[in-house]
């Protein structure tokens, strides 16, 4: 059952950052508009692609409990 929750979660979670990523703001020091992904270095980069992949690793985790390949630790009891 908490399966689909963190399934949701996690989709919502991904919308979110790319949402935010592809939002247009305005600098602050010339009147140009950007992207927020414009502005990464290489250390948000990878930040970013290490929380997508937590993000994945949840969602497949949720996945394969929800088709009862993984037990829960009270089930197992």
């Amino acid at each position: 059952m908490f399966g689909w929750v963190v399934i949701g979660c996690t989709a919502l979670l991904v919308v979110e950052i790319v949402l935010i990523g592809l939002e247009t703001r305005q600098s602050a020091f010339m009147w140009e508009t950007y992207r927020t992904f414009e502005v990464l270095g290489a250390a948000d980069w990878f930040a970013l692609a290490l929380a997508f992949a937590g993000l994945a690793y949840l969602a497949w985790f949720s996945r394969q409990a929800l088709r009862g390949k993984i037990l829960s630790a009270f089930m197992e009891d």
